[in-house]
């Protein structure tokens, strides 16, 4: 039955407790993401720690919605939403160079 379940935009809700079926969808799919990426950089900084311990680590949010969740996402240091378009762009270019 979820077939009849409305169209949510995907922007920010405004609570964590929906008072609507669009916002409760908003709630567990914007706060859901920014939650699970909190979580998993939490655990990638915890597993990295020992490695360096002057070692400074730039977390990059990117993709269309990096702006949307970054806000809360406390360990993202910067946001570039085309970070991975721009890289591909660039060994575009270098393959065009070396006429591969």
């Amino acid at each position: 039955m979820t077939a009849k379940l409305p169209n949510a935009p995907v922007e920010m809700p405004d609570t964590v407790f929906g008072t609507t079926t669009v916002g409760s969808i908003q709630a567990g799919v914007v706060l859901g993401q920014a939650a699970m990426a909190e979580g998993l950089i939490k655990r990638m900084l915890t597993e990295t720690a020992g490695f360096s311990s002057s070692a400074i680590l730039n977390v990059i949010s990117t993709g269309g919605f990096a702006r949307l969740i970054s806000p809360e996402v406390s360990f993202i240091t910067r946001v570039d939403e085309n970070l991975i378009l721009d890289g591909l762009r660039i060994l575009g270019e270098r393959s065009e160079s070396a006429n591969i």
